[in-house]
């Protein structure tokens, strides 16, 4: 197909693009006990492919492309092994990684209301021309990555689906208050999750301690991470997954017994089949927590079976 490459702007024919990077897409489907996709829209709908566009020419897809393998086989790839490395050394590349999926999210992205449009358009257009080599820089944005995994257990109450978001969605979004004052793009890939903060951000109410990317460094896995607003952003985000279709339909539930039953170690080996083990534990431990407990006499005083670690009488437990 031709037409206008969204990156350089030379007419020609166009590269049908893969939106979320072709190496996450392969990872996820090896990883997963079916090999196929699921998107947050409908789970239940099973997938060869994310979604794609004409949207660059051969040699923009192969500029972003080489980044991008870099980032796959440096960063990506081995964070997601079991015995994964506590910290990454990177060069410029990890930055134009980071600037190229938030342009390509942002460029395909739904259109933000007209008191915000000049921010985003002003933060495409500078990355476009840093990923074109024009610019010596991607602007005043600061990128962020987080470096996110199965959550085992948490003292409050998660989205049910919460770990099958993490570990196992791509989500993009822009995130902007009404005003137009305050606004940023968000990236998630399997377990990595990428800000790009594109007017100042507040420390206050946003402090990722050691999770910036800039032109070269080192970035470690474990890190400290201190958000309100978008701490409940991605809750948000996590949870509108259970509002969706259900997971499986009970024909392909036959089907994943079947193929569990062919080939079990490569089932319970698979990582999708790992974070939908940690999901239903969570979703235990939350009932365990929220249940009201029968206790009598000094039982009351012994701590809460819940985990919550305070004696019983003054969490969970009830007298008869």
């Amino acid at each position: 197909m031709n037409g206008t490459c969204r990156l350089c702007g030379a007419h020609g024919p166009l590269i049908f693009s893969h939106l979320i990077p072709r190496f996450a897409v392969k990872w996820l489907k090896k990883t997963s006990a079916t090999g196929f996709l699921r998107n947050l829209s409908n789970p239940a709908k099973r997938q060869q492919e994310t979604h794609r566009q004409y949207l660059l020419c051969a040699h923009c897809e192969q500029l972003l492309g080489r980044d991008e393998k870099r980032f796959a086989e440096h960063i990506f790839i081995p964070y997601q092994e079991e015995n994964q490395p506590t910290s990454f050394a990177y060069d410029e590349w990890f930055l134009r990684v980071l600037v190229g999926l938030h342009w390509r999210a942002l460029v395909t992205s739904d259109p933000v209301p007209d008191n915000v449009r000049p921010v985003f358009a002003a933060a495409e257009e500078r990355w476009r021309q840093y990923l074109l080599g024009r610019v010596p820089d991607p602007g005043t944005a600061e990128f962020h990555v987080q470096f996110g995994g199965v959550i085992e257990h948490s003292t409050f109450d998660l989205p049910k689906k919460i770990n099958w978001y993490v570990a196992r969605a791509f989500d993009a979004s822009p995130i902007f208050t009404p005003s137009g004052s305050d606004a940023l793009f968000y990236v998630k890939l399997p377990r990595l999750i990428m800000l790009a903060f594109i007017s100042p951000r507040d420390p206050a109410e946003e402090d990722w301690n050691g999770t910036q990317v800039v032109t070269r460094g080192v970035i470690q896995v474990r890190q400290n991470v201190s958000t309100t607003r978008f701490g409940q952003f991605l809750l948000e985000r996590a949870k509108a997954v259970e509002t969706n279709a259900p997971m499986f339909t009970e024909r392909q539930m036959q089907k994943i017994l079947e193929q569990a039953k062919a080939n079990p170690r490569a089932f319970l080996d698979s990582d999708s089949y790992r974070v939908h083990i940690a999901d239903q534990r969570m979703r235990a431990i939350a009932e365990a927590r929220n249940a009201r407990i029968e206790v009598k006499g000094r039982d009351r005083n012994k701590p809460c079976p819940c985990g919550s670690g305070r004696k019983a009488k003054k969490c969970h437990g009830r007298t008869s």
